[in-house]
């Protein structure tokens, strides 16, 4: 693998965290399935430490190897990245197909866009994401380090295998 940090510039965090008046991590309940939505602080953070820090840099890497030793030559796919957060995979990902992010977060969602990754959706599960878009023609599905934050994980999983076409893939991170 070849990995690449980048110094975080000066300032890059100046005034993240200072905000006081962000309520508490609270569980995000739908359909009998909780998912945790990232605070708006921590979610700030995120978005701006993504490319920088060495956790995200060296998952990208692994991303990035798994992508091409699975998929080389492809750029046709359909994926759907669930959990995006900030979008900072999509680069990695788009470069095979089309891309959408689907996050529970309106907030993620706005760091999508303002980063330039318009193609994302709101959902909190995979029940609220068919009834509103009832695409079923996935390749590939992803879930970076999030399924560790959904009770039920076993039946999410389950329900993420409905929206992949024949022969399609899942591409699941765990923090370990």
């Amino acid at each position: 693998l070849n990995l690449k940090f980048l110094p975080l510039p000066e300032g890059e965090l100046e005034g993240v965290g200072a905000e006081t008046s962000t309520p508490p991590r609270l569980p995000f309940v739908r359909g009998g399935t909780s998912y945790l939505v990232m605070e708006a602080i921590a979610l700030q953070t995120y978005a701006k430490l993504e490319s920088y820090y060495w956790w995200w840099v060296g998952r990208r890497a692994v991303i990035a190897s798994l992508m091409a030793k699975h998929f080389a030559g492809r750029t046709d796919l359909q994926i759907l990245d669930w959990g995006c957060g900030p979008g900072g995979n999509f680069p990695v990902l788009a470069q095979y197909g089309s891309v959408l992010g689907v996050d529970a977060s309106p907030e993620a969602l706005r760091f999508c866009r303002e980063a330039g990754h318009s193609n994302v959706r709101p959902a909190g599960t995979v029940a609220e994401f068919l009834a509103a878009y009832p695409e079923r023609n996935f390749d590939l599905i992803t879930v970076f380090d999030g399924v560790e934050h959904i009770e039920g994980d076993v039946q999410f999983l389950r329900e993420l295998q409905q929206l992949l076409k024949p022969g399609g893939r899942l591409l699941i991170t765990v923090p370990a």
